[in-house]
């Protein structure tokens, strides 16, 4: 381990940093939400202090909560695999260097590029693309299919509950096919701007997502997410640094 607040050596730095930056912790995170969502629908006992209504809002933030980390750790795996396949083109161990200048809008591109090639999808995990056959690359670039279809779906609700105050957990009520109603709770996009007629309305569009219904579909990207880190990391740190992990 390096000191820290001092002058220490570059490669061993860029090594242990590359080694403490893992992703599956924000997975366990997820897990804890998604632990106390399911308790708070399942079990009445739970948390019995808190009333009916106060339940469900506390359901909506941790279902958000949920969406956001899931998302975020979409770009944490373009972040992860872009790093290490630059290092390893380049021959140098900054890794952690080009993680940490990552920005965010970088990540549509990666996914446009991996979703769209398969040898690029089979590169960018640290497979040598000769190594496996065509429908192995093209299972790995199905994965990547799917979380950039969840990227492009639920992008702004992302931005919007994380980085911003437009998207807001809210209580809406909807009605199913057979005219019954019921009570959802997610996330709504405020619009912005806002529509407005000449007589003083606004329109409210179509912007709402139930979170709270659909937990284990963000549960199960973030799952994706932080799988695919894992094996990128674990092929591509000893191409950077010489050795093993361990």
């Amino acid at each position: 381990m390096f000191t820290y607040n001092a002058w220490v050596d570059e490669e061993t730095f860029m090594d242990e940093m590359a080694k403490l930056h893992k992703l599956n912790p924000k997975l366990d995170v997820i897990d804890v939400l998604w632990h106390e969502c399911n308790e708070l629908k399942s079990d009445p006992n739970y948390k019995s202090y808190l009333p009916g209504e106060g339940r469900k809002w506390l359901l909506a933030e941790l279902s958000g909560q949920i969406v956001a980390l899931s998302l975020e750790l979409s770009d944490d795996l373009a972040a992860v695999c872009s790093a290490y396949l630059e290092s390893v083109a380049e021959k140098n161990k900054l890794v952690i260097e080009k993680i940490a200048k990552w920005k965010t809008g970088k990540g549509h591109a990666f996914y446009d590029s991996v979703a769209n090639n398969a040898k690029k999808a089979t590169q960018a995990v640290g497979l040598d693309d000769t190594s496996v056959t065509s429908s192995e690359q093209e299972e790995l670039r199905q994965r990547f299919v799917r979380i950039k279809y969840m990227r492009t779906k639920f992008w702004k609700w992302y931005t919007g509950y994380k980085h911003g105050q437009y998207a807001t957990p809210i209580a809406l009520i909807v009605t199913k096919e057979d005219a019954t109603q019921a009570q959802e709770w997610g996330l709504y996009l405020v619009p912005c701007p806002l529509k407005r007629d000449s007589k003083g309305k606004i329109h409210t569009e179509d912007r709402f997502i139930n979170t709270v219904d659909n937990v284990d579909l963000f549960r199960n990207l973030a799952m994706e997410c932080v799988s695919l880190s894992i094996q990128t990391r674990d092929r591509q740190y000893p191409k950077v640094f010489g050795h093993s992990l361990s």
